[in-house]
């Protein structure tokens, strides 16, 4: 009966060693996610973060060159696929005339801990609105083209430093939403997380800043994708 003791011991060797490795890995397993969480809580304290420093409704559209982020928000009037399967959005040609234009000045401060590499904004309504850089409003409202996201001039804003947006819009088609944030402001910080501040403009409602992928940052900037759910080539 040597052999049965001996492959009962092989056995018991075995239970024991597997257990013991159950064992080890979990408190490994915890470890690590201990050191995540840690990591991650270390990250949203010390996280970007934009606060309102002034805020202002003005017609001057001449000074727009001292603002670090010049914006076009266009309602979309209608869309229309040309025979050659181009895709065209049309807008409020009034826009052409600055002196129809109105804006909303956003002085910003970054009051968190960590740099912010560059800021983007991106309008949260693409079925029905268009974010355009300032300067090219000719090309894209004459060309019946669709954006998105406009980044700023100015990068590398560290702690405590100010960053200055103009939002323009027609004078007469102030685009608000009822619940919801019309801009998503998206921050890169200097580690390469992305951050992304909810902005109820034309108000200076501001909410904080939270940690997002690059997906979805990359998504909901991206007008290819908004142009084939245009399109009815994908479900959006």
């Amino acid at each position: 009966m040597d052999w049965l003791a001996f492959a009962g011991s092989i056995i018991g060797g075995l239970i024991g060693g597997l257990f013991t490795y159950m064992g080890v890995t979990l408190t490994l397993r915890h470890e690590d996610q201990k050191k995540r969480e840690e990591e991650l809580k270390k990250v949203q304290d010390e996280r970007p973060r934009l606060e309102l420093v002034s805020f202002k409704t003005t017609k001057d559209s001449k000074t727009k060159k001292e603002a670090d982020l010049n914006a076009l928000f266009l309602d979309i009037k209608d869309v229309k696929i040309d025979k050659d399967k181009r895709i065209r959005f049309f807008y409020n040609e009034n826009c052409l005339d600055s002196s129809n234009l109105v804006c909303i000045e956003y002085v910003l401060k970054n009051t968190g801990k960590t740099e912010i590499d560059y800021i983007t904004l991106c309008s949260n309504y693409p079925k029905n609105t268009s974010l355009i850089e300032l300067d090219n409003k000719d090309v894209y409202i004459k060309e019946n083209f669709l954006n998105y996201a406009v980044g700023s001039n100015k990068r590398f804003v560290k702690s405590n430093d100010t960053v200055s947006i103009r939002i323009y819009y027609h004078k007469d088609e102030m685009i608000t939403g009822m619940l919801s944030a019309t801009i998503a402001l998206y921050m890169r910080d200097i580690n390469g997380r992305y951050w992304e501040q909810a902005l109820f403009a034309p108000t200076k409602e501001l909410e904080n800043s939270r940690l997002v992928s690059f997906r979805e940052y990359k998504d909901n900037c991206d007008t290819e994708i908004a142009i084939k759910c245009f399109r009815g080539e994908m479900y959006c």
